[in-house]
């Protein structure tokens, strides 16, 4: 039997449709806020499960709490994105990665504040995916995780979002 383990903050996914070119806020829809282990299994098994092409096929943002999946937020101006191009046979599983380590607050190495992770969105490109993980000020690339970057075998960039707005 499987006990549920409340998740050290919360967790929103966003999804922004495809094709629209509207980027503004009221454009992205709310799927569901995560408070649970097992509610984000659940969303892992439906979104990142067999068959589905949801997430190498949809604009999905996984943000921390409130903060709000558009560059121009308040609480994201100052911050930027450490960026990965992945391929897509592999996006699923690294985005799954990603979420599992950056909701158990893992997702940055010891010693940094797993805090300044806002958000993980995953973009479809031609050919490739982006893989982001959001944070409020300049971080190093290298404060990522070994355990999460070692198996892509890709450069992380971080880019500030002011570059973006």
């Amino acid at each position: 039997m499987m006990s549920t383990n409340i998740l050290p903050t919360y967790w929103t996914l966003y999804e922004h449709p495809p094709g629209t070119k509207d980027w503004s806020l009221e454009s992205y829809r709310k799927i569901a806020v995560f408070k649970t282990d097992d509610e984000v299994a659940m969303l892992l098994a439906t979104v990142a499960g067999e068959g589905s092409d949801h997430v190498t096929g949809a604009y999905l943002c996984m943000m921390r709490e409130d903060t709000k999946p558009v560059y121009e937020a308040e609480e994201n101006r100052e911050g930027g994105a450490l960026t990965i191009r992945v391929p897509t046979d592999c996006a699923k599983d690294i985005w799954s990665s990603f979420i599992v380590h950056a909701v158990c607050d893992e997702l940055f190495i010891p010693g940094e504040d797993p805090k300044q992770v806002k958000g993980v969105i995953i973009s479809p490109k031609r050919g490739n995916i982006i893989i982001q993980v959001w944070t409020p000020t300049r971080v190093d690339p290298n404060v990522l995780s070994p355990i999460v970057v070692a198996p892509i075998g890709s450069d992380v960039m971080y880019r500030p979002h002011y570059e973006r707005i």
